[in-house]
């Protein structure tokens, strides 16, 4: 268990105890609450994976769940930062205790929403949450996760003598016209898959190219919000990498992703990209009404 601040703690997730041999079992955790802080803790809860009954706890438990190694809506994030900022408010003494499997880049991202929600710039928070607590979890953040730090600075405004005002940019469709990789290396068959909320479109490209460039065509893919771009490889097998994204944040119809800004590129992707490999997605304006003429 790390204080990130004074007020913030977060560890791995608490196991029930027919885990118990899990560094942090459910009942260790509430006993080091208990002691440190009795009657003055929140847990916030940011797994898919498990849950448990919130009684343990006091029945003082909030779940904020998105998937490992991704990004939560910024509807999320704004619903995780005003809680936290309510309870830590109603007390000095109350803290709160965020938790997720494993408790890194999820904890990372939240963590370090909250400090851009109390005032601190996007940069500082990244660069100065690990040096807070004994566990460094903004090592394992991914870009994408980094990426969605800096969307919600923009989303968030401060006014002297006033709460922060969150502003979440507007619904905002693209049609995807065009999927590039530049400097990439011959490689057989690549597919990639496009993913939002519960719609998936998959894409194969069979031809061995330095340059893969899919154009669309009359069958654009239509997407808003959060979008993620997942690249697979069928001969040597897996996942290559893949970007999340938020369309309201698109600038000029397209977007740019070196390969430091993609997400779990391990050997497999590193196979396929040269010295200048990049990823470049191209939009144009999504039509809401494709019956009007």
């Amino acid at each position: 268990m790390s204080y990130i601040t004074n007020r913030i703690l977060a560890t791995l997730f608490p196991l029930e105890l027919t885990r118990a041999m899990y560094q942090n079992a459910l009942i260790q955790v509430k006993a080091v609450l208990e002691k440190r802080h009795p009657r003055h803790y929140k847990v916030y809860n940011l797994c898919t994976e498990q849950t448990y009954d919130p009684s343990h706890f006091n029945n003082l438990v909030e779940r904020f769940p998105f998937d490992d190694n991704h990004a939560p809506s910024l509807q999320m994030v704004k619903e995780f930062c005003e809680s936290v900022h309510t309870w830590l408010s109603n007390d000095p003494k109350n803290i709160v205790f965020i938790h997720c499997m494993a408790g890194k880049g999820r904890i990372g991202l939240m963590v370090s929403s909250y400090l851009v929600y109390t005032g601190m710039l996007a940069k500082e928070a990244l660069c100065d949450y690990p040096d807070r607590g004994s566990t460094n979890y903004l090592t394992v953040m991914l870009p994408s996760q980094r990426r969605y730090v800096n969307y919600w600075q923009k989303s968030v405004t401060f006014t002297k003598g006033c709460s922060p005002q969150v502003n979440l940019p507007k619904p905002c469709s693209k049609e995807l016209q065009r999927i590039r990789l530049y400097d990439a290396k011959t490689i057989e068959s690549v597919f990639f898959i496009v993913s939002q909320m519960q719609e998936v479109t998959e894409i194969e490209e069979e031809e061995a190219q330095n340059c893969l460039d899919h154009y669309f065509g009359g069958n654009t893919v239509k997407v808003t919000g959060d979008v993620c771009v997942t690249f697979y490889e069928k001969n040597i097998g897996g996942r290559l990498f893949y970007a999340c994204f938020n369309t309201a944040f698109i600038e000029n119809d397209s977007i740019q992703f070196p390969i430091r800004e993609l997400d779990k590129v391990g050997n497999k992707g590193k196979s396929i990209a040269g010295s200048k490999f990049r990823l470049e997605l191209h939009f144009g304006p999504a039509n809401a009404n494709p019956n009007n003429s």
